[in-house]
């Protein structure tokens, strides 16, 4: 099918959704965090797949630039809702804003570490929540990311 063609081969390392967008800028973790992250992962032989909508593709696409020739970072901005609930179910995890992403990653009983700013509410046990004592998505830290998926607490 088209997502076995899209995602390839299993990687050595994870299948992660980073989920990029959100519905206004203060749940927006900062694209260039994301860009760091996602290369955190891709060095640790992991496969990022960047998702949300059309409102996400601008910034899939300037990732895509500044990561070139890059097999295991994937855009899966462009699909249909169905492919892309299709992508989270063949992901081991999901990283990204407080959106509706993030639920249907739950809902596919995925972890979700999500992003959290002044909207913190965690109604699932499958949510692990990124806050910062300041509730700005902005201030939490790549470090402090890579530390809590690599020591999930749940």
């Amino acid at each position: 099918d088209s997502i076995t063609r899209k995602l390839g081969q299993k990687p050595k390392g994870k299948r992660i959704v980073l989920g990029i967008g959100a519905s206004g800028p203060e749940k927006c973790w900062p694209l260039e965090k994301f860009q760091a992250l996602a290369e955190v992962l891709l060095k640790q032989n992991h496969q990022v797949i960047l998702c949300g909508g059309p409102s996400e593709q601008a910034m899939a696409d300037h990732m895509r630039a500044q990561i070139p020739h890059q097999p295991n970072l994937i855009d899966g901005t462009r699909n249909p809702l169905q492919e892309t609930i299709a992508l989270l179910q063949a992901c081991d995890f999901y990283i990204g804003n407080d959106t509706s992403l993030m639920n249907l990653a739950v809902n596919q009983g995925k972890k979700a570490f999500t992003f959290f700013g002044p909207t913190y509410t965690v109604y699932n046990p499958l949510t692990i929540a990124l806050t910062s004592s300041t509730q700005k998505v902005s201030d939490i830290s790549l470090e402090e990311v890579l530390q809590r998926i690599d020591n999930p607490s749940f």
